[in-house]
């Protein structure tokens, strides 16, 4: 993953270096009103941030690490607080209300940064719809200590579902609950489990579950249910505010359309309980009978239906994938300060995941039988009726599984948050990696020339001199940005 591990062959001790492999985060709770970004406070907890190569720059929000000559030391994107705006708009517009100046909660958002040497400044951008990107605000990290919100105090108990090794390079999940009372603890449990069990048996997640910690936290809410799901329904009191916004919208402006859109107004509460636990990504479950599933800053899903667990998988494709949905059922919204997700296309012609497609698929694809199962590019897509998605089905469509170029995509973000090994030890004259997976293939060098190539996690005599190392996934899942794959070690 290009994230430079430097340790000493003779001595524990590491050589100086810009960036480490990995560094301590701290959650920053912000608002954003659609053009300025504002923190307004921290979470300090058992966070880990893998520190790599900006190769996911392309999403609408961005944030940088500066140090005090204002250098960049580190930067990160994603697209959750552009994706919020660019849905408020659009259902702004429909209603003619402003909605964020209507429900003001609806802005708030989370990022989680890394706490790096020398770092002093976050600075946070948006992109233009030219693909250029604006400043939108700072944070000075000085502010930590003073802006510290603590820790929610309603969390009741927690538990690690899935462990596989230390959470400093691991992708970890944390499951929570809302609606869910003290009495209905046992059902939420019960449900956590069944989630993590579908996640954790679904490619590519399966065969990369050495890399995966899931953890679930509890909360109770005072009463059952979502906060607020129907015009003629009242407000509900539960932990984390998970509303429906259109029918919000909908009670607002007297209109009446439907949407199975679903998120918190309470987004910092939720980022606050689960820091009980080491997290990357959360999902959250709701306790309401109305099927529904959204995922902006959390992936949201409602448990009293069937499907909730496959419909929980298909939303963290969105939050862990930054994966766009394949269907059309719903409204086309469209801001070019988004641009499109990666297994979304405008050029049903030449689509970017044409290293997926075999030679003789007529582009577009005719969305028939006779290409079940093959890569084109099959319209619509992303409630869109000119764009295009890579498979006929995919579990970002109505499918089980996650078609190849999503699959992809996912194994490629998975490893921006976790490396393919945890270290090198030294034994009697060789150096002994060890990691979660076995799938690894390790190139060392020295001098630049490679003298010896391992599969697994065999023992390799080295000698004494300086060496290098670079330990890369072997999988059949990723043809491009094999990058993001990759880590490499040097040894003095």
């Amino acid at each position: 993953m290009l994230a430079l591990a430097l340790l000493a062959c003779s001595a524990p001790e590491p050589v100086a270096t810009a960036l480490p492999a990995s560094a301590p985060g701290v959650v920053l709770t912000a608002t954003t009103n659609g053009a300025a970004i504002t923190v307004q406070g921290a979470i300090r907890g058992d966070q880990h941030v893998d520190i790599d190569a900006p190769t996911d720059a392309r999403e609408g929000f961005r944030y940088q690490i500066l140090n005090g000559a204002g250098d960049v030391l580190y930067e990160r994107s994603t697209n959750g607080p552009i994706l919020v705006d660019a849905f408020l708009d659009y259902w702004g517009a429909e209603a003619g209300l402003d909605v964020l100046q209507a429900l003001p909660t609806l802005g708030r958002f989370q990022v989680t940064v890394p706490l790096l040497e020398g770092g002093e400044r976050v600075r946070f951008q948006i992109r233009n719809p030219d693909q250029t990107y604006a400043d939108a605000g700072s944070y000075d990290l000085s502010r930590i200590d003073a802006d510290e919100l603590g820790l929610y105090e309603g969390v009741l108990d927690f538990e690690t579902l899935h462990g596989s090794g230390p959470s400093s390079n691991r992708l970890d999940i944390a499951i929570i609950g809302d609606g869910f009372t003290s009495d209905e603890m046992g059902d939420f449990r019960r449900k956590a489990d069944r989630l993590a069990e579908e996640l954790l048996g679904r490619a590519p997640f399966a065969g990369l579950a050495g890399l995966i910690d899931i953890h679930r936290v509890d909360v109770a809410s005072n009463e059952s249910g979502a906060s607020f799901d129907c015009p003629s329904c009242g407000v509900r009191d539960t932990a984390f505010g998970s509303i429906f916004p259109v029918e919000a919208i909908n009670r607002l402006s007297g209109l009446s359309y439907d949407s199975r859109a679903i998120f918190q107004t309470e987004q910092w509460d939720v980022a606050r309980a689960v820091s009980v636990v080491p997290w990357d990504f959360v999902i959250v479950l709701v306790n309401t009978d109305r099927p529904a599933g959204m995922a902006i800053h959390y992936a949201t899903a409602t448990t009293d239906w069937n499907g909730f667990a496959e419909a929980g998988v298909h939303e963290l494709g969105h939050t862990v994938g930054l994966l766009g949905d394949e269907y059309a059922t719903d409204f086309c919204i469209l801001d070019d300060r988004l641009g499109l997700p990666p297994n979304i296309t405008d050029d049903g012609a030449n689509p970017p995941w044409m290293h997926w497609v075999d030679p003789g698929t007529p582009l577009p694809t005719p969305s028939t039988s006779d290409y079940r199962g093959i890569v084109g590019a099959f319209a619509p897509a992303y409630n869109c009726a000119d764009l295009y998605r890579p498979q006929r089905s995919c579990a970002m469509n109505a499918g089980h599984e996650f078609c190849p170029v999503c699959t992809e995509q996912l194994v490629r973000r998975i490893l921006q948050h976790a490396d393919p090994i945890d270290g090198i030890d030294f034994e009697g004259g060789k150096a002994v990696p060890h990691g979660p997976i076995d799938d690894v293939v390790l190139e060392w060098s020295r001098n630049g020339k490679v003298f010896r190539t391992s599969y697994g996690l065999e023992p390799v005599r080295v000698g004494s001199r300086p060496f290098e190392v670079r330990a890369r996934l072997d999988t059949p899942d990723v043809r491009v940005g094999t990058e993001d794959l990759e880590q490499v070690w040097r040894f003095e």
